[in-house]
């Protein structure tokens, strides 16, 4: 080991646990056995494939009846949705006794007497417009993509894959 006052403390002998220093004999054979042989199959050797089938008639019946009542549930919720937005959009004064919040009907109203009150009811007029117009929009998308992508099809199409694994 170095002194107290070394210049160089990490500066040791030469240590090197792997030199041959005569005290162990060297190793006249270093090879390894080699390794058994695995076998060749695909499953790894744990014996014989079982092939499952992944869905049967009744669950893809399910799923398509699962479907038909979500899709109907969809329709029912946006067209109250869509025919809200209409009403709140144009706020008649038959439905709303007094001043509505938002519509174009209560806008004109209001506008003769308070601008600025009449400009805040067209805002509000245009927004549920544009919610409007956006749910239709977004309804439409969903629509096409279910109906005209060919899902419904694609979907008979596996049943079908489905039920002829299952049989076989």
């Amino acid at each position: 080991m170095a002194g107290r006052y070394d210049s160089n403390p990490f500066d040791e002998e030469e240590v090197n646990p792997f030199s041959n220093t005569g005290t162990v004999a060297p190793a006249t054979n270093s090879r390894l056995p080699p390794l058994k042989p695995e076998p060749a199959d695909y499953n790894y050797g744990f014996g014989a494939t079982v092939d499952i089938p992944l869905d049967s008639s009744t669950d893809v019946k399910k799923k398509e009846k699962e479907l038909q009542s979500k899709e109907v549930e969809l329709k029912r919720r946006e067209q109250l949705h869509i025919g809200f937005c209409i009403l709140a959009a144009v706020a008649p004064p038959i439905v709303f006794k007094g001043k509505s919040l938002t519509g174009i009907l209560s806008a004109i109203d209001v506008l003769g007497d308070h601008a600025l009150i009449g400009i805040f009811y067209f805002i509000g007029f245009g927004l549920f417009c544009i919610e409007t117009l956006i749910s239709i929009w977004v309804i439409q998308q969903v629509y096409m993509y279910f109906r005209g992508s060919g899902k419904a099809a694609e979907m008979k199409r596996e049943a079908a894959r489905g039920t002829l694994r299952a049989a076989i």
